[in-house]
């Protein structure tokens, strides 16, 4: 491998680094509720999803996302229990129904005619782990295509093609990013679009507000970059020795 084929090799390991890195951050949003230890963690300047935020060539919504998550974890003074105890409220009022709105975050309730839970995008969403040799965790008990273990699985797609390049097994690594961009085409992208518009709307601090921009600017994104990635020197012949 030569020097500029390093570089390729390297950079390209970097980028699909970095989605899953940002697949795992807001899986974890979505999860549950943010933890004292969660929240002394992303308040810290070394968080490293914060340094994706600020990478260069980001467009404007995913800045905005990642300003106002820097703003409202800047804290100022603040105490660490107060700003846990707002987001708490905040999360249940989003994501556990307590308001109503927005609706229970799962493709099925957005992307059904009735608008309810374990319909046919459940259905096909589990086939899709199914098919990737993946089931969920027992222990999480929303359903397969709850927003979290959508991005979970993308995550884990993500992990998979990252490792296949560390092994320079190309064959692999484009397999397991068609599959991404497939998930991402047939169900992420259909809607993630209103799903963080009714969060943008509906959250009362920026916290989640910030989550929303950046989960609607990296979806939004994804389509194009994966199909890229997939036609990308990092996969040529050349560019893995």
């Amino acid at each position: 491998m030569n020097a500029d084929n390093a570089v390729g090799r390297d950079g390209y390991l970097a980028v699909n680094r970095n989605r899953r890195l940002l697949y795992a951050f807001l899986s974890r949003m979505y999860e549950k509720e943010v933890t004292l230890d969660l929240l002394k963690e992303l308040s810290s300047e070394s968080t490293p999803v914060f340094r994706v935020g600020g990478s260069e060539g980001l467009d404007d919504e995913f800045k905005k996302g990642f300003e106002m998550l820097g703003r409202y974890l800047s804290l100022s003074g603040r105490d660490l229990n107060e700003v846990k105890l707002e987001l708490a409220v905040d999360y249940a009022n989003l994501f556990l129904g307590l308001r109503g709105k927005p609706p229970h975050p799962s493709e099925s309730v957005y992307r059904s005619a009735d608008h309810s839970l374990f319909q046919e995008p459940r259905d096909e969403v589990l086939y899709a782990y199914w098919n990737a040799g993946v089931d969920k965790v027992k222990d999480f008990t929303e359903p397969e295509d709850h927003i979290a273990i959508e991005l979970q699985f993308m995550e884990y797609l993500c992990r998979k093609t990252v490792e296949a390049l560390e092994r320079d097994e190309r064959d692999e690594a484009k397999k397991y990013l068609q599959i991404q961009k497939k998930f991402v085409d047939d169900h992420l992208a259909k809607w993630v679009p209103q799903f963080t518009k009714d969060i943008i709307e509906n959250a009362d601090v920026d916290f989640y507000k910030g989550v929303a921009y950046v989960t609607r600017a990296f979806i939004g994104s994804e389509r194009g970059a994966i199909g890229d990635l997939i036609e990308g020197r990092g996969l040529s012949p050349d560019s893995v020795s």
